[in-house]
């Protein structure tokens, strides 16, 4: 198995820059990939309003890029990304003043209990014949006594990158020890 990142960048305004008169829900980016050595930024993949936080935008970052920005200060890319919006947008709205005085970000991808956002089946475990359900198969002791059970979206076969495949892996457990206890 795999693991990917997508990470969130909320940018915090003092006021939005975006009124209801301009209609604006957020802006999307596209980057030319053939650039050969495109900066972490070309993995944000946009900038959108947040329903009932109006001095809020919600960035997306995905991939290599999102690790890279793990590794940078806010300053650096709380700059980056107020350039970003400020060379894409300014001209479409009616208050040009594009300047975030503040971020939030997750950091999935350098938290040494997560070390990702989610999982994928990468071409080396399915060479090998690993699957979700191989992560989902309880340990079991010398005497083969189940000791350790294992839940979270890694662990779905069918809906592995979800909430709702780590809710789902949850009940399988949840399930797996009930029918454990009772023996």
């Amino acid at each position: 198995m795999g693991f990917g990142t997508i990470d969130k960048i909320y940018l915090i305004f003092p006021k939005p820059f975006w009124t209801a008169a301009d209609n604006w829900g957020g802006h999307s980016f596209v980057f030319n990939t053939s650039n050969p050595s495109p900066d972490w930024s070309a993995s944000i993949l946009g900038f959108y309003t947040v329903r009932n936080q109006p001095n809020l935008l919600e960035g997306w970052i995905t991939g290599a890029g999102a690790r890279i920005s793990e590794t940078l200060s806010d300053a650096v890319v709380l700059q980056k990304c107020s350039s970003l919006l400020q060379g894409a947008i300014a001209n479409q709205l009616t208050n040009s003043y594009i300047n975030p005085t503040g971020l939030i970000r997750s950091q999935w991808a350098s938290n040494p209990y997560f070390l990702g956002s989610y999982s994928y089946p990468s071409v080396q475990s399915v060479a090998l014949g690993v699957s979700q359900a191989d992560l989902a198969s309880p340990v079991q002791d010398s005497k083969g006594v189940t000791r350790l059970l294992f839940a979270g979206e890694a662990t779905n076969s069918i809906h592995y990158q979800t909430v709702h495949g780590a809710v789902e892996s949850g009940w399988r457990e949840a399930d797996r020890i009930i029918q454990l206890v009772g023996k």
